[in-house]
């Protein structure tokens, strides 16, 4: 006699909900499962909601818009844009449609599959969303890291997700120590290689908190520490420029007028007006000096007097 078994309502349920999905792939189902979909069924994947404004293709990544939730508290996908985010999340091999649910693996669930822009990468490398796309490209800010090329003929990498936790920056401005704006007014990120840097996009980015002031075109890193984004400005680093006196200065005299601001190098230097004159020297207007800058303000460290007696 043939057993038969039976199936509870929820049991049914699911039965039908799994063959439907098969049903829907428009791919050969060969009975087997891709690892990001494997992934998916371990890593129990974040619900989220496509806020991307269109269809999520398979294999993408994508931003989480935190703190923006529908109405069942799922996070919001966003597609890479010049708004800068930290946290990403991968898709796995289903098209998400657009304002539908679906489920990415994000940082804390390990790794996944993912489309990649450009050349073929190299295990190891970090690669970063660029704006604009749903693909990982080279030298934009880090969120995943290369462990193997999937499949080449299709562009797809197995990477290893991580929130961006430290970003490359240059300043546009001359700024006072404190918050630097979030839009290029004080500072663009930057991508690209080393010595050949340049402007990554991004219009609308975070808050960063400098402890001192900063240079136009000064390069720094900014940190991801306790929920804020600090720049790593190495205080107590030493840089020195050449200057005038603007006026004669006394040796009595607590602080230096100055102008004519130059670099020992050639390179971009600030505008300070001023110099403190911790070291009582003494010079006449236009005379030649130097001043050094630290991460308290400007000092002047020697002038050059050219009168003879």
């Amino acid at each position: 006699m043939t057993r038969r078994y039976y199936f509870n309502e929820d049991g049914t349920r699911r039965i039908v909900r799994a063959v439907r999905r098969v049903e829907q792939d428009p791919r050969t189902f060969d009975g087997s499962l891709p690892p990001m979909v494997s992934g998916h069924v371990r890593g129990n994947p974040l619900p989220c909601i496509n806020d991307a404004g269109e269809s999520i293709p398979p294999y993408s990544i994508c931003p989480l818009d935190t703190g923006a939730t529908d109405g069942f508290r799922r996070p919001k996908l966003k597609k890479s844009s010049t708004t800068f985010r930290r946290l990403f999340g991968l898709t796995g091999n289903w098209t998400a449609e657009n304002g539908k649910k679906c489920g990415v693996m994000v940082a804390v669930a390990g790794t996944g599959l993912v489309k990649y822009a450009g050349a073929t990468p190299v295990t190891g490398e970090a690669w970063g969303a660029e704006p604009g796309k749903f693909t990982i490209s080279k030298n934009f800010p880090a969120c995943c890291e290369i462990i193997d090329v999937w499949d080449a003929s299709r562009s797809l990498a197995l990477v290893a997700l991580f929130p961006i936790s430290r970003i490359l920056c240059k300043c546009t401005d001359n700024n006072a120590a404190g918050s630097l704006a979030t839009d290029t007014s004080d500072y663009k990120i930057q991508k690209g290689t080393a010595g050949s840097e340049a402007d990554a996009g991004f219009t609308t980015q975070p808050a960063i908190y400098a402890r001192e002031a900063t240079s136009n075109n000064q390069f720094f890193f900014a940190d991801w520490v306790n929920g804020l984004w600090y720049a790593d400005l190495e205080t107590g680093r030493i840089l020195m420029y050449k200057a005038k006196l603007n006026g004669a200065l006394a040796d009595t005299d607590a602080n230096a007028t100055i102008d004519n601001v130059t670099s020992f190098g050639g390179g971009t230097a600030p505008s300070p007006t001023s110099a403190a004159n911790t070291l009582d020297l003494a010079g006449a207007d236009n005379d030649d000096c130097v001043i050094v800058k630290d991460g308290t303000g400007y000092y002047l460290l020697n002038v050059q007097h050219y009168a003879c007696d």
